[in-house]
């Protein structure tokens, strides 16, 4: 199959009319599914702790970072100011990931200079109505920040080979140094760059050549102009890393959290996926006095299988990438091994988390676009197949985007709904909530979430300082009568405390997050009798 345009051309053909609004429509489609009921779902547990170390930042002045946490600071930082601007509400929380999200999907639509109007313009609108970038997007959560600075890399090391402009160079130090700041698993995108560049002159140069073929252009940027990205970047780094300049032991962190993520990579700590594990193997290794168990599988297809039941449009790009096969442009070539290549990475690595699909098959959304623009080019019945093909993806993807996002946003049988909190955590909170509105001097309710895991109560509950959370050998032990406003337990401790409940209590059951035993929460009634009208005291 032939290109009919060559890609060396598609940027500099005359914009078409449509290119004009097009745009514009895809960030309304994708602003639309990202911002309004932003706060249906009710805190996440990561939320939950992203939102405490924010809240730890406003009482030290700084963040120190914790080389195993495994997150940069940049994204705590953002969530410090908008939290400062708009207070401590779930908009606020989530609205900064929101805006990097719709920062993607203008990314996707600026691919157009090296891939062509129309493929463009598919990738973008099928990252606005992608099922998992929706519902991630709506997470204050560190991953879509990955993905926007991956897609700032990539689009200027295009740059930086086709136009050796200033702009590109800007965007791949740029996007690379917020790749830094925002997760350390940017090493596993950087490394399949470079290697993605090796195996492309392999290819070109003993299976099929590309064309264009890779050439580095003339580069217009100064000696000057490098200096100037690399001092403004490494001041990034270290402005972050450093605690804006208060913990400068967060430097030695870039370094020392792959060692610590390196193990956790491989033991996976309950986030192994092993049920898609294909043509899995386990064997000793007869080394030393204790052998060593080796288990592992030929192919884990745990991201294929998410895209199978979210994302259509990704395994079309997927498919695309056999494209690569015959001549075709280098930039598709080099984006098909690259893509594939951390596809491979992430399969391996033990530890799987679903969110981390977003920054793993963003490369084939632009593969897609390439394959359904140059089926669109051919003679009728193949541009026919491809529309209903295209619509048919894209009208599933919403579909799916639309059910997972507004309806079953805490439904455990969906894959993306992963340590989520459920909308039952209401009947702990609309109670309390309701208090304080009508008796705002209440924040001094004394509490206790006696549970082995509580994100993100700590956050919710901030601005209540008489909150006890006890530690885990304490979880389920009552040694003193209890007399609190109100404590929530586990099902299997709610013996325990109602014999050493004082008063009359409402009992109240209810489900905090998946992973975990059903809950108890127990309301003073003479506290929260108003809360509870026409009904007597369970206690």
């Amino acid at each position: 199959m032939e290109c009919v345009i060559p890609a060396s051309e598609l940027s500099t053909s005359k914009p078409a009319q449509w290119t004009r609004w097009a745009p514009w429509v895809i960030l309304a489609i994708a602003a639309f599914f990202r911002i309004f009921w932003l706060d249906i779902k009710p805190a996440h547990f990561d939320e939950g702790i992203n939102g405490w170390f924010v809240d730890r930042m406003i009482e030290h002045g700084y963040y120190q970072y914790d080389p195993t946490n495994y997150h940069g600071p940049l994204h705590f930082y953002v969530l410090l100011i908008f939290q400062s601007i708009f207070g401590r509400n779930l908009w606020a929380l989530r609205m900064p990931v929101v805006l990097a999200g719709l920062a993607t999907v203008w990314m996707a639509w600026n691919f157009r200079r090296f891939l062509g109007d129309r493929a463009a313009a598919i990738a973008a609108l099928g990252l606005a109505l992608s099922p998992g970038y929706v519902f991630y997007e709506r997470y204050s959560i560190h991953e879509t920040w990955l993905v926007l600075f991956l897609m700032m890399a990539v689009w200027g090391i295009f740059g930086l080979c086709d136009k050796g402009d200033r702009i590109s160079l800007a965007a791949t130090v740029g996007g690379i140094t917020g790749m830094v700041l925002t997760k350390e698993t940017y090493i596993i995108h950087l490394l399949s760059m470079v290697l993605a560049f090796g195996c492309l002159k392999v290819w070109e140069r003993f299976i099929a050549a590309s064309e264009p073929p890779l050439r580095f252009a003339s580069q217009t940027w100064s000696r000057t102009d490098l200096v100037k990205t690399l001092t403004a970047c490494g001041f990034l780094v270290v402005f972050f890393y450093s605690g804006n300049f208060f913990y400068w032991e967060g430097l030695t962190g870039i370094v020392t959290t792959f060692f610590t993520w390196a193990q956790t990579g491989m033991e996976a700590s309950g986030h192994e996926k092993t049920a898609y594990d294909l043509v899995p193997f386990a064997f000793d290794l007869p080394l030393g006095k204790d052998p060593i168990h080796v288990r592992g599988a030929l192919f884990n297809y745990y991201w294929l299988a998410l895209c199978w039941r979210y994302e259509p449009l990704a395994l079309v790009g997927v498919v695309a990438s056999i494209r690569v096969l015959w001549r075709t442009d280098w930039k598709w070539r080099w984006l098909s091994i690259f893509g594939l290549g951390v596809l491979v990475a992430y399969s391996i690595i033990k530890y799987k988390t679903p969110w981390c699909v977003i920054s793993i098959i963003w490369p084939f959304y632009l593969l897609a676009g390439v394959l359904i623009d140059e089926m669109l080019r051919l003679r009728a019945p193949f541009k026919i197949a491809t529309i209903t093909l295209a619509v048919a993806a894209l009208g599933y993807a919403t579909w799916r985007a639309v059910d997972v996002n507004f309806r079953k946003f805490d439904d455990d049988s969906e894959p993306y709904v992963y340590v989520q909190t459920f909308r039952d955590v209401a009947k702990l909170l609309d109670p309390i909530n309701h208090l304080v509105r009508r008796e705002p001097g209440r924040l001094d309710l004394r509490g206790e979430f006696n549970l082995p895991s509580y994100y993100p109560l700590p956050w919710i509950f901030e601005e209540f300082p008489n909150i006890g959370y006890p530690k885990a050998e304490d979880v389920g032990v009552f040694k003193e009568p209890v007399d609190l406003d109100f404590i929530v337990v586990e099902n299997g401790h709610s013996a325990n405390v109602e014999a050493k409940l004082q008063g009359h209590y409402y009992r109240v059951p209810f489900r905090l997050r998946s992973g975990m035993s059903p809950c108890v929460v127990y309301f003073k009634a003479s506290l929260f009798g108003p809360e509870f009208k026409n009904r007597q005291p369970d206690l």
